[in-house]
């Protein structure tokens, strides 16, 4: 699927027809260092041997704010969020010199804006296995409950290993918060420091302040547990399955903490891999008809759960991949698209009450396409991942391919829905 003029801020597209989308994920091929590495290799092997050279590791800085940016962070803004929301502040600190202070635009802001979010990235990534939560302390202007919090987006798909709680209370008063890391053995290469989303709330902007935002290794978090969003999932040969996040819950002090993390932290096993394959990277490939138990864990075979997988037979799919788009990057707001570095992640796994769509990504001529099934309609949801502004577009693109009877009175439709000021569904500001 190739989204390339949008046309609202927070978007859920609900669909009603059949469909076929693609995506495709950039890779960085450096190939200078390792050429300069082969000369130099050329000329010292005649007169000895040359010793092997260890990679240098990956700082294991704590440090994200305090006082100030932590070494290489620096913070960026998500697309069409208020680009300036995020400051420095020197009047209004938990502890030191120096807090950050957020503004979310109110109602007529400058920007044009009704939400602000960004994330802190530190430019050279860092090796956070060592830790086991990120803490800060936090307050607002007002009581609110901000829509996300979390690490592991560095505002650059593909972000591997986000966690994040949803709808965290804020109060006027400071207030210290504690982010469980679900598996930190895999945080061996992160950008992604922190990160944050938040809306207006009642039509009304507001303040937040964040000071001390580190990593620590905590003595206050234990007992670990992970679920699926369902203990069944049937898909059709040759897909690749995709798990929707996982919830994991920790122990933080006494209370129940529950962070909503990808599933990228799990280890896959399968009870039969002719039935569905797990490659070595925990690819999963649904590959003959038939039921198999998908066995997972997180780190400590212990902490683990399965859900069964129904592999039915692949209905009709087109031999080729879908166009490349030939509109230029600047003049695009991707969604999901082989052809461009999309602006959010969505989620085409929604589950809405009464529709009896089945939807699983699969590979067509090696392109990532999203397939709905029996498809009555199916909603694609921005909120939880990256809100969408597309003010500045004119148009919708959308590459659709169905095996069913297309002529009229058949009807492929497309719904664009913006939440409005208050990012309330069926509030009194939605269009």
């Amino acid at each position: 699927m190739k989204f390339q003029n949008y046309t609202t801020r927070s978007i859920q597209s609900v669909l009603k027809g059949a469909g076929d989308f693609r995506m495709i994920l950039k890779n960085k091929i450096y190939t200078y260092a390792i050429l300069t590495l082969m000369v130099l290799a050329g000329l010292i092997s005649c007169e000895r041997e040359l010793s092997v050279l260890e990679p240098a590791p990956f700082p294991t800085d704590a440090e994200v704010f305090i006082d100030g940016f932590g070494s290489s962070v620096e913070p960026q803004s998500f697309l069409g969020t208020k680009l300036d929301a995020l400051q420095t502040d020197d009047s209004e600190v938990y502890d030191g010199t120096h807090s950050i202070v957020i503004t979310i635009p109110g109602p007529g802001d400058p920007s044009g804006s009704t939400w602000s979010g960004g994330a802190l990235v530190a430019g050279l990534a860092r090796d956070l296995s060592e830790y086991n939560a990120l803490t800060f302390w936090a307050k607002a202007s007002k009581s609110l409950t901000l829509n996300t919090v979390g690490l592991g987006n560095d505002n650059a798909a593909p972000n591997p290993y986000v966690a994040e709680i949803a709808n965290l209370p804020l109060t006027t008063n400071w207030t210290q918060y504690i982010i469980p890391i679900p598996l930190s053995d895999k945080l061996l290469q992160e950008q992604g420091m922190f990160y944050y989303s938040e809306a207006q709330e009642d039509g009304e902007g507001a303040t937040i302040w964040l000071d001390e935002i580190q990593f620590e290794s905590l003595g206050t978090i234990a007992h670990p547990s992970f679920s699926f969003a369902s203990e069944n999932l049937s898909v059709y040969q040759n897909a690749i399955i995709s798990i929707p996040a996982v919830t994991v819950t920790f122990d933080v002090d006494g209370s129940n903490v529950a962070v909503n993390a990808s599933s990228e932290y799990l280890t896959f096993s399968s009870s039969d891999t002719n039935i569905v394959a797990v490659d070595s990277d925990g690819t999963m490939t649904a590959m003959n008809i038939g039921n198999a138990t998908i066995y997972a864990s997180l780190g400590d075979p212990s902490v683990s759960d399965s859900l069964v997988i129904a592999v039915g037979e692949a209905p009709p799919a087109p031999d080729t991949a879908a166009p490349t788009p030939i509109v230029a990057p600047d003049s695009v707001v991707s969604i999901y698209s082989n052809a461009y570095t999309s602006v959010t992640a969505p989620d085409f796994y929604t589950y809405w009450e009464f529709s009896t769509a089945e939807v699983q990504e699969v590979s067509i001529a090696g392109n990532e396409t999203m397939q709905f099934l029996n498809l009555n309609f199916a909603g694609i949801d921005f909120s939880a991942s990256q809100l969408v502004d597309a003010s500045a577009m004119t148009t919708f693109h959308m590459d659709v391919w169905t095996p069913d009877p297309s002529a009229s009175p058949a009807a492929f439709k497309i719904l664009l829905v913006d939440f409005g000021a208050d990012g309330v569904y069926a509030g009194t500001d939605n269009s």
